[in-house]
Parts: structure tokens; sequence; C-alpha cells
């Protein structure tokens, strides 16, 4: 039994060291993508908003709650987590964007949500579905 132990250890150690070097390139990456997002005067912001992306089944059950970044600048909107690990995941779950406001095709009330709907730079259209504390004031900021 003893001699199984060096082999599970070289077997976890496999297994653990990528995923580290994968996650460590996703946070990086992440935080890249999000620099200088304070730049403009932020109109709107929120942390610990909720929501999911329509994207497919797995992204609509596979969402984020309260652990989402929503920013409103004059010149883009944003979705990201409260922090690069969170950005990071949220990232699989199409829920980590920096959108032109002029991208922005549609931004609805519904029961209880925000329905938006953009255009990616890479040319894609996404719709998300975010629930906020302060919606009637981030509809106002991102329409008016």
């Amino acid at each position: 039994m003893e001699k199984l132990i060096p082999l599970f250890l070289a077997a976890w150690l496999l297994m653990a060291i990528p995923t580290v070097v994968i996650a460590w390139r996703g946070i990086s990456k992440a935080k890249k993508t999000f620099e200088g997002v304070d730049k403009h005067p932020v109109l709107f912001r929120e942390k610990g908003a909720s929501g999911h992306s329509k994207r497919s089944f797995i992204t609509r059950f596979g969402g984020a709650n309260r652990v989402l970044d929503v920013i409103v600048t004059d010149a883009e909107f944003c979705i990201k987590g409260v922090n690069a690990l969170f950005t990071f995941i949220g990232s699989y779950y199409d829920l980590s964007h920096r959108v032109r406001r002029s991208n922005i095709l549609s931004a609805r009330q519904t029961d209880k949500h925000v329905e938006i709907s953009f255009v990616t730079d890479a040319g894609r259209q996404t719709d998300v579905v975010l629930t906020l504390k302060n919606s009637e004031q981030f509809l106002s900021v991102l329409n008016g």
C-alpha cells in the first residue's frame, strides 16, 4: 500500500500543474481585458449582480449569483466578475464582456430582470439577462 503513495502523488501533480497553469493564464487574460475600464467616467456600477447568458442550455442554468460587476461608462458596457478568478470562470459561461455602447442593440426591463442584447467585437450577437438592485438607474443610464 505504501508503494502506491508516490504513484498517487505523481498522478496528482500531473493533473494539478496543468490546471494551475490554465487558471493562471486565464486570470491574467481577464485582468488585461478589463484594464483601463475606469479611464472613462463611470456612470453606473453595481457589484454583486446576478445573471446568465442566453447562448445555450448550459449558460442559461449555469449563471452567476451575486458575483458580477456591471459597469457602464460613457463609452463602454462591461460585465465581469467581482475579481479576476470569477471573470475567468464567467468567460466560460458567456458572462465576461467589454462592449462599446454603440454595439448595444437593446436593453429592456422584464419581470425582475434586465435583458441586454449586444454585438461583441468578434461580431457575435449575445443576449444576457441581469438581476440588478438598481435596474431603473441602469436602464436610464444605458438608454439615455
